[in-house]
């Protein structure tokens, strides 16, 4: 499956986050970001109005909205199935980090496009990992190179770091010596997209009006401290 175009590929069949948690945690953090952003612009409106003492109540629903964001993104946590071990081998793309690159929490990463087998023998799937990686530091790992990888759901070809299993070590020696075991082309199975993404066009829309409405929520909360 190696080409030009994969992980734009595997992008265009990826699932939009539409669980329940994944419109909770993008609905609240628009909601603490939009409130953010209106109670600074609210300051500034009514900097001669409003005592500087007052201005620090908006401290109290900041900190009540971002209990929120923490509950959803870190109490709240989806069911899981039991991760499944696999061997991932790194295929060849001509495109550019540039257009793989993925930002996140001020982190960095580069999309890598990969195949992988399951160790107890399943099908062969397509899928991407992202590779993780500081300033100055090379992501794209070169074509060929083996990972002991888990997927997280039978049904989606999301991919996670873990501790190699002494299956996986067997296996990746395997395909060191029969590459073929494991085919450069295999069904695409989907990842889900982050809540944080603007992808399709109602998650921008959730995301935006959800901000919109905190910001003017934000600037009449200040403007209601008036003296």
């Amino acid at each position: 499956m190696s080409g030009t175009d994969i992980i734009l590929r595997m992008n265009r069949v990826a699932l939009p986050a539409s669980r329940p948690i994944d419109h909770a945690r993008r609905m609240s953090a628009a909601v603490l970001m939009g409130f953010l952003f209106g109670s600074v612009v609210g300051m500034f409106l009514f900097i001669d109005e409003v005592p500087l003492g007052r201005m620090a109540f908006t401290l109290l629903p900041v900190a009540l909205l971002a209990a929120i964001v923490f509950g959803c993104w870190y109490v709240w946590q989806p069911e899981s199935a039991p991760q499944r071990a696999v061997v991932a081998r790194v295929i060849g793309t001509n495109e550019t980090e540039y257009a793989r690159e993925v930002r996140s929490g001020g982190g960095r990463g580069i999309l890598v496009p990969v195949v992988a087998l399951p160790v107890d023998g399943g099908a062969p799937f397509s899928s991407m990992v992202t590779m993780r990686t500081r300033v100055g530091e090379v992501a794209d790992p070169p074509v060929g190179t083996l990972l002991p990888l888990f997927q997280t759901d039978p049904e989606l070809g999301e991919l996670v770091e873990g501790t190699a299993t002494a299956q996986q070590l067997e296996l990746m020696d395997k395909l060191r010596h029969r590459p073929r075991i494991l085919p450069n082309k295999a069904e695409i199975l989907p990842v889900r997209r982050s809540p944080l993404e603007r992808t399709p066009t109602w998650a921008a829309v959730q995301w935006w009006a959800s901000a919109g409405i905190a910001a003017f929520a934000a600037m009449l909360f200040v403007g209601s401290l008036r003296g």
